[in-house]
């Protein structure tokens, strides 16, 4: 029995639309825990409010710190991720779409700037700060998480496009 080259994708796996559709459930599920993620860490960065009683904002700062790191870990392995598997799955199919991830990796490295701010500052500060010092350095958390959330909802709308166009013509 002979196949042809799509049967013979199909088969393996490897075909495009296969491929494509479980890139996009990957990047999901990853979209999905780096958003839980991140909205933990402003959580607990919400305990540092000065105005509460008995909190050891110092410890919570460290751990927070420690956290960020990890956060970081996980949004460079996913970035770099996106980089080397799905965009390039994108340009393969869609030619001229990858343009529009460039404008928008600009706000995942503002994310990036911001948890790095954030590490910065308690590290430099974290003996010398008080509690409105630390609530004031949980607006790195903050922003890193709005910058993020917008970035997520860009690149979904436009891997969702992509997504309804390749599966409305089966590649």
């Amino acid at each position: 029995m002979s196949y042809t080259k799509a049967e013979n994708q199909m088969e393996s796996g490897s075909h495009p639309n296969v491929q494509f559709n479980a890139a996009i459930e990957r990047w999901e599920e990853e979209h999905r825990v780096l958003t839980a993620n991140l909205k933990e860490l402003c959580s607990i960065a919400e305990a540092v409010d000065y105005k509460k009683q008995g909190l050891t904002w110092i410890q919570t700062m460290v751990d927070l710190k420690k956290r960020a790191n990890a956060f970081n870990q996980a949004l460079l392995l996913h970035s770099n991720w996106e980089e080397d598997e799905l965009f390039k799955l994108v340009d393969k199919y869609f030619d001229e779409i990858p343009s529009l991830f460039g404008l928008i990796e600009q706000e995942h490295e503002q994310a990036e700037r911001f948890m790095d701010a954030f590490i910065t500052v308690v590290d430099k500060n974290i003996l010398a700060m008080n509690s409105l010092d630390a609530t004031k350095i949980v607006t790195y958390l903050k922003l890193a998480l709005s910058s993020l959330e917008g970035h997520f909802k860009k690149e979904e709308d436009i891997i969702n496009s992509l997504a309804d166009f390749s599966n409305q013509y089966g590649y």
